[in-house]
């Protein structure tokens, strides 16, 4: 399973929350919370969309959006 934890922080810093980002894209408030609970996987187009979008650099890609769960 994979944590977005800091792809919710990045949407809130930059947007304020979640809802303005979707307004603000035009990302559906449903497509954003199915990612943000391991319904749907972006496909790479979309990742280099919300990268443009969110200011998220090509390095941390994987910090945002393939970061793992981890078991406590």
């Amino acid at each position: 399973m994979l944590n977005y934890n800091n792809l919710r922080g990045r949407i809130v810093s930059k947007f304020g929350d979640q809802k303005n980002f979707c307004n603000s894209t035009g990302i559906s408030a449903s497509k954003v919370s199915k990612l943000l609970n391991n319904k749907i996987y972006l496909s790479q187009k979309e990742i280099c969309k919300w990268c443009e979008i969110l200011d998220i650099k090509l390095p941390e890609i994987p910090e945002y959006f393939f970061a793992t769960q981890v078991d406590k």
